[in-house]
């Protein structure tokens, strides 16, 4: 009897605890994010943008009303000149926009300012059978490389980018043609001055040599130097005519700074240590037959040979005009400048007749090195509504929308999967053939940066004054690299550390 009573009592205890359990496991809150709730109230969101006037949205702003009728997207496009200045005083005062432009080499020094992505967001519908693929993930699916680098943090996504410039050549090719003719008729008074079949046979090889390197843009830099060193016309007092390319000024050479950190990194220059506190693109590498190089500072020289009058590459100097007045006056046969400037010089230079095509890369390359450049959409952290603004930034930058905008704007794609198909279309990696906006489609695949301690203007400056300490100074171009490295280390050191950021934010 008093058995079976313990049994009983035991039973019970059991069952109690059993229910304790399920009432617990019932009540426990759910491990994942909550489920994201797009608001049912009236939402009014202001969208401060650049370069591009609404009439360029409205058809995005007019779908996304008809999908949303509660939202209303207020377009502001603001003045260059004043934007940031104008941007920040409003976020202070808590009066900014719930979504914005910030150019990528400075979204690094913001990122308390953003709300990034809500945890559980998504910017691809995946299916109920799909295998789960986090908010990063998805970004590098429909992005290119470029824009993830300046735009994901910590596993964060701070922005979506709507397109992706690079630099490409800009040639003239009437001055290419007269060039030849010119370089035909030198050929001809030598064949005609001599009766030696050797000789003969050595103009014949010269002329066909010249008429190829003349043909078209040259694709690598061995040929550039050539093309550059046969548009180049001076004068007999050895003053400038026509330079061959508007390249080698620090101050007259607009984005001098873009060129040759390009050119940095198509030599393999390791622009900061890992920890990016510290520059290294003057530091000097042991190559595999133990010889020591300085990838960096070769790219320097480079760069200024064509502006020291001691080079055979000698084009430009400080007396010519900017660079893109030169070249929009027929005074410079190339420049380096990325796509929006067509436009602008076209409206600028009406008898201009040019091409643009693939930036010249190292001969005997099988992967592209291209430079990147492009201004991200965020959302403010002020913003009261971050899950309508996200899913605003995710409907502008899917597939469709982009792709038209950038047929409205002919604005390089961003989109992995046309840049894909772009660069697919190349024979080899100096994309040869490509012309206009393809030619930036292509390199948005391959297009790469470095960071600035979101101080890009600081740095430009800096990088102005090497090429000017070794250009009008005289200086080495060692001591003059070694010299920009300590100030560019200044401003990394005085950058918030990203990883610190997040510590803060947690």
């Amino acid at each position: 009897m008093q058995k079976n009573i313990l049994i009983a009592i035991g039973a019970f205890i059991s069952l109690i605890v059993i229910v304790l359990i399920v009432v617990l496991v019932a009540s426990r809150k759910p491990s994942g994010p909550k489920p994201l709730t797009y608001p049912k109230e009236p939402v009014t969101l202001t969208y401060w943008r650049l370069f591009d006037d609404e009439d360029v949205f409205k058809d995005a702003l007019t779908e996304y009303k008809r999908m949303h009728p509660n939202v209303t997207i207020n377009y502001v496009k603001k003045d260059y000149e004043t934007y940031e200045e104008d941007l920040l005083n409003a976020l202070a005062a808590g009066t900014g926009p719930d979504i914005f432009m910030l150019r990528h080499d400075t979204i690094s020094k913001h990122l308390d300012k953003l709300a990034p992505a809500p945890q559980g967001f998504n910017l691809i519908e995946q299916g109920k059978n799909e295998p789960k693929k986090d908010l990063p993930t998805q970004f590098k699916e429909l992005f290119v490389k470029a824009a993830y680098d300046d735009l994901v943090y910590d596993n964060k996504v701070y922005g979506v980018p709507l397109w992706m410039e690079s630099l490409g050549l800009f040639y003239n090719p009437q001055l290419f043609e007269k060039a030849s003719e010119e370089q035909a008729q030198i050929l001809s008074e030598k064949a005609n001055g001599t009766e030696s079949e050797t000789e003969q046979e050595k103009i014949s090889n010269e002329r066909q040599r010249i008429s190829r390197l003349l043909s078209g843009p040259p694709q690598n830099w061995t040929d550039f130097i050539e093309v550059t060193k046969l548009l180049t016309k001076k004068d007999e007092k050895g003053n400038i005519v026509r330079a061959g390319i508007a390249l080698g000024g620090g101050k007259n050479t607009i984005k001098s700074a873009d060129i040759l950190s390009l050119l940095m990194l198509q030599n393999n220059t390791q622009m900061t240590t890992a920890d990016k506190k510290t520059a290294a693109f003057n530091l000097s590498v042991k190559k595999t037959d133990g010889s020591i190089v300085y990838p960096g500072t070769s790219a320097l020289e480079f760069y200024t040979s064509f502006a020291r009058q001691t080079k055979e590459t000698y084009t430009w100097n400080k007396t010519l005009p900017d660079s893109i007045t030169a070249f929009g006056e027929q005074k410079a046969a190339m420049m380096f400048y990325y796509s929006y400037m067509a436009p602008i010089l076209k409206r600028k230079y009406p008898e201009l007749r040019f091409e643009m095509a693939p930036m010249p890369q190292i001969k005997g390359i099988t992967d592209r090195v291209d430079y990147s450049f492009f201004w991200g959409e965020v959302v403010s952290k002020n913003t009261p509504y971050p899950l309508v603004a996200w899913d605003f930034l995710k409907f502008i930058s899917s597939k469709e929308n982009a792709m038209q905008y950038s047929q409205i704007t002919q604005r390089p794609t961003a989109l992995l999967e046309k840049a894909k198909q772009a660069a697919s279309e190349a024979q080899t990696a100096y994309l040869e053939n490509f012309t206009g906006l393809n030619v930036f489609n292509a390199q948005a695949l391959t297009a790469t940066n470095w960071y600035k301690g979101g101080e890009p203007e600081k740095i430009n400056e800096i990088f102005q004054n090497m090429i000017e300490a070794t250009v009008e100074k005289g200086q080495s171009p060692q001591a003059a690299i070694d010299a920009a490295a300590a100030s560019v280390t200044n401003i990394l050191g005085q950058a918030e550390p990203l990883i610190e950021r997040e510590k803060k934010e947690l």
